[in-house]
Formats: structure tokens, C-alpha cells, sequence
């Protein structure tokens, strides 16, 4: 928790949101959705990241997908 917390000090457009138990994946995930804002929204886990899977190159073209 307190890496995280020093990570968004550093990066002011992260939130930590933490919860009174594990409630398991899928109401950490709906927590994360329900505190989200912004155009995009990623979700990781440890199941999904592998070492490298993200880069800020990847993100760039994140507004290319966007529909009229």
C-alpha cells in the first residue's frame, strides 16, 4: 500500500482505492470502474501483466480507436 501511495504522489492522475476485505476480482475490478474517469480506462492485474506488456508507446495510439 505505501508503494502505491508513493506512486500517486508522484502521479496525481492515480488512485489507490482500497477496501474493507477481499471481495474477490470482480468487485476490486467494479470499485476501480465506479472511481474511474478519463477517456480510457486500463485495467491490470496479475494475471494479465507480463513483464513489458505495457508501454508508453503502447498508449499513444489509445485515441486513434476513437468512433464519431
Amino acid at each position: 500500500l505505501e508503494k502505491c501511495r508513493k506512486l500517486v504522489a508522484t502521479h496525481p492522475v492515480l488512485r489507490v482505492i482500497r477496501l474493507k476485505r477481499n471481495f474477490g476480482q470482480t468487485a476490486a475490478t467494479s470499485a476501480g470502474f465506479n472511481h474511474a474517469q478519463g477517456q480510457f480506462i486500463v485495467t491490470l492485474d496479475g494475471d494479465t501483466i507480463r513483464q513489458g506488456i505495457y508501454s508508453r508507446d503502447e498508449f499513444r495510439y489509445l485515441p486513434n480507436l476513437l468512433f464519431d
